[in-house]
């Protein structure tokens, strides 16, 4: 099995999105992921689920979107808790 893919949509964040073959009750992306340069997703395991996903500017070679699976309940604080929290802090000046 190839770890590598190039359809970043279908190797992660299909399964972010509200209906994922059936009402997804976590979504965390409203829609699928627009890349305009190169996708690229590392890390695929047997399912072909991706850890990690970026999508690349052709010429700059820099990730301009990227997404990463972060399992919950890792001893020692690594995971993450039930709930996402929208980050309000972008774009505010104060």
């Amino acid at each position: 099995m190839n770890a590598f893919d190039n359809d970043i949509n279908k190797c992660l964040f299909n399964g972010w999105t509200a209906y994922v073959g059936k009402i997804n009750p976590r979504p965390v992306l409203a829609d699928r992921v627009k890349c305009k340069g190169k996708g690229l997703c590392y890390g695929a395991d047997n399912n072909g689920i991706a850890q990690y996903a970026a999508c690349y500017n052709q010429k700059t070679l820099i990730p301009e979107f990227t997404g990463h699976i972060v399992y919950p309940g890792i001893a020692g604080g690594g995971g993450r808790e039930d709930r996402f929290v929208a980050d309000t802090s972008i774009g505010n000046s104060n």
